[in-house]
């Protein structure tokens, strides 16, 4: 196991989720010493879950039938579920009362910029396809790396392990998880598939404001971004709110050198156009990894 310490004493955790569950493992393992679970749901919900009572943990109570922590300034940090949006009271009350949020990818890439670059890869279509073939070609070419985010596991146990330094970490992010990034919480290289109408629910039905969610990827100074020119969400709600930022913009009409080979279907595994889309995408992260676009790398797409 890593050799990880904390600075925390006392946690709140949102919800008793996937997220929820994966908090209560990863910090009762580092040494927090009181842990406090608040969940909406009452416990008969989970009363047939049998693994609510694996987490009667030293240390952690579980408290059911509400999700709105009345004595917020009593934690050092909360730990928040993607699924509860950035306009919920207990998360509001955090802020306004200058106590930590997180999510666990936020967390995650706080401690895993000690080992390895991060890539992060979001959109409103093609970032599993896009994440997926990142994830095999690096595997192919033996390069140290994991794939975590929204994959439906937490990646708070990936922090429990041993890594090589400079191990890669792929992570593909969803809006929700996007919502909570602070200025650092960026990927060192972001890819925004793209962006059409999506999740408007959570959004006020605004485009401009999942635009803006999506956007928390890239660090204006720190972040090579990686966007597909063609697509008209981009132009419209992306490129527009792009300040300072390294940017490469992806266009069938201008494909690089290197992502050319692929143009033609019979050079490829993945048919159709909205696949050349994700594997030009896939190219120019490798580049930006300093990786070489080899015979062996052509294989593997």
């Amino acid at each position: 196991m890593r050799d990880t310490q904390t600075k925390y004493n006392k946690i709140a955790i949102l919800g008793f989720g996937i997220t929820g569950q994966s908090a209560i493992q990863y910090f009762s393992q580092i040494g927090v010493k009181e842990i406090h679970v608040f969940e909406r749901q009452t416990e008969e919900a989970f009363s047939k879950n049998t693994l609510a009572g694996s987490f009667r943990l030293p240390g952690v109570d579980i408290h059911f039938g509400s999700d709105v922590i009345e004595n917020i300034s009593d934690f050092d940090m909360l730990m928040a579920s993607p699924g509860c949006p950035i306009t919920h009271p207990s998360i509001q009350a955090a802020l306004k009362n200058n106590i930590t949020v997180h999510n666990d990818i936020t967390y995650f890439l706080k401690e895993w910029r000690k080992i390895g670059p991060i890539v992060g890869v979001t959109g409103s279509n093609g970032k599993s396809t896009t994440v997926s073939l990142l994830h095999h070609v690096l595997n192919t070419i033996s390069r140290p790396n994991i794939l975590v985010g929204n994959i439906g596991n937490s990646p708070l146990a990936d922090l429990l392990r041993e890594h090589k330094p400079g191990t890669i970490v792929i992570t593909e992010l969803s809006s929700y998880q996007l919502e909570l990034f602070k200025d650092d919480d960026y990927v060192d290289i972001a890819v925004i598939t793209n962006l059409t109408e999506n999740h408007l629910d959570r959004y006020e039905g605004k485009m401009q404001l999942y635009a803006h969610a999506k956007m928390k990827i890239a660090h204006p100074d720190k972040t090579e971004l990686i966007l597909v020119a063609d697509d008209a969400g981009t132009q419209k709600y992306i490129l527009p709110k792009v300040n300072k930022t390294v940017v490469q913009a992806i266009s069938l009409f201008d494909l690089s050198s290197e992502a050319q080979q692929f143009a033609d279907p019979e050079n490829r595994m993945l048919k159709g156009e909205h696949n050349l889309y994700n594997i030009a995408m896939v190219v120019e992260v490798l580049k930006k990894l300093d990786i070489k676009i080899d015979a062996q790398v052509a294989e593997a797409i």
